[in-house]
């Protein structure tokens, strides 16, 4: 099973002011919102991602994701342009085989760089491992809880419960080999913090 997780834990140290309450959140429409949990459309959007294939995870793995991005935004990029920090931060574990995991952490691209803006190029990253991708258009099935959740533990945990809902709500054509989780806050927030996992519903 695919895992996306979040960096929570491990941003203490870097005291950014990066993911305040005002900066640009990934847009998308709200489809239906019933249950306890909302139905959304994602459209085709750009993301900065940073990619690291090994055996075990370290307890610095997050946080060299994340130096990696945060660096492409401060510059570290073709063209030596600063780049607004965004929200979620996202990161996927995804089994390659049975010795190696892939670990892919993404930050949403400002709306500057999503098309059909003018600019919507983004420039192209410099540090190793780092590469812009495109998100085709999605439909996710969601629901926001609080707290700092911290371990893959945890994020399964919270993933179970959202499945258990939308089974109870008879929802159908959703896939539930992967889910996603991301998080809106910076780390030293304590209070009114959102998280959320997402679950895709399959092209029809």
């Amino acid at each position: 099973m695919r895992l996306m997780i979040t960096i929570a834990s491990v941003l203490l140290a870097l005291q950014v002011a990066s993911q305040r309450p005002e900066n640009e959140i990934a847009p998308y429409t709200l489809i239906r919102q019933d249950n306890g949990y909302e139905e959304r459309q994602y459209p085709e959007q750009r993301w900065i991602c940073h990619e690291i294939v090994q055996r075990l995870a370290r307890p610095d793995i997050y946080s060299k994701s994340f130096l990696a991005l945060f660096a492409y935004l401060n510059g570290a990029n073709s063209e030596g342009k600063r780049i607004p920090m965004t929200a979620p931060v996202t990161m996927e574990v995804q089994r390659v085989t049975e010795a190696l995991q892939r670990y892919q952490m993404c930050f949403y691209l400002p709306s500057s760089f999503q098309p059909p803006s003018p600019s919507s190029s983004p420039p192209v990253p410099t540090t190793r491992g780092s590469y812009v991708i495109t998100r085709p258009s999605m439909v996710v099935l969601t629901r926001q809880f609080g707290g700092r959740p911290e371990t893959p533990s945890e994020w399964q945990g919270e993933a179970k419960a959202l499945r258990a809902v939308l089974e109870g709500a008879g929802e159908k054509g959703v896939d539930f080999t992967s889910f996603i989780g991301a998080v809106y806050n910076r780390p030293t927030q304590v209070k009114d913090r959102r998280n959320e996992v997402w679950f895709v519903k399959k092209n029809e």
